[in-house]
C-alpha cells in the first residue's frame, strides 16, 4: 500500500486540466477504475495499492 502525494495529485490534475481530460478519460487511459481516482483527486489522505501508484506515476511519465 502506498500513500498517494499532494505532489503527485497536484501534477495528475495539472496534466488533466491542461489535456481538458474527464475523469472517466483518465480511467481509461491509466487503467485506475473511475471511483478510485476520485477519491484520489478528491481526498487529501490516500493510500491506494502498488498497480494503482504505478499506473499514476507512469502515466504522469508518459505525458511530460
Amino acid at each position: 500500500m502506498y500513500a498517494v502525494s499532494q505532489d503527485i495529485i497536484l501534477a495528475v490534475l495539472r496534466k488533466k486540466g491542461e489535456r481538458r481530460m474527464t475523469t472517466s478519460k483518465l480511467a481509461n487511459e491509466t487503467g485506475i477504475n473511475r471511483r478510485t481516482l476520485t477519491k484520489v483527486l478528491n481526498d487529501k489522505n490516500v493510500i491506494v495499492q502498488g498497480k494503482t501508484y504505478t499506473a499514476l506515476s507512469e502515466w504522469l511519465a508518459k505525458n511530460i
